[in-house]
């Protein structure tokens, strides 16, 4: 049956394994950051806790922590895109006005403040 299958069923089949694991990962985070939020009103604060104690045990937290690990990793390399996108544009377009009006450079250079997971980045300042 499988080779009858067509080679784009077989990538799926072959990926779908860690896709589930994957999505079980991240559903795990997500209840753990869930309750830690419930025990706590100042949600931002609850969720850097329930990573703390995430990053405190990582091998009791196992799932957890290699999933927000590859949350930083996403986060780290959507950085690099946007500075290197940044300085194509500047190398492109100097400082004129950017697609759809915006402020070109001067508004893509705002876009390298932004964190994607500020907590898993926070949580660092209260490790170890």
């Amino acid at each position: 049956m499988v080779a009858a299958m067509s080679r784009g069923k077989k990538a799926y089949l072959e990926h779908e394994r860690p896709l589930s694991d994957a999505i079980a990962r991240l559903a795990a985070l997500r209840e753990e950051c869930k309750a830690a939020i419930d025990e706590d009103s100042a949600s931002y604060d609850a969720v850097v806790k329930a990573f703390k104690a995430i990053y405190d045990d990582p091998e009791t937290h196992w799932d957890a922590y290699d999933m927000c690990e590859k949350l930083v990793d996403v986060e780290e390399n959507f950085q690099l895109w946007r500075f290197r996108h940044v300085k194509t544009v500047e190398r492109v377009i100097g400082f004129k006005r950017g697609t759809g009006g915006t402020d070109g450079v001067a508004f893509l250079r705002k876009s390298l403040e932004v964190t994607l997971f500020p907590e898993l980045i926070d949580v660092r300042t209260h490790l170890g």
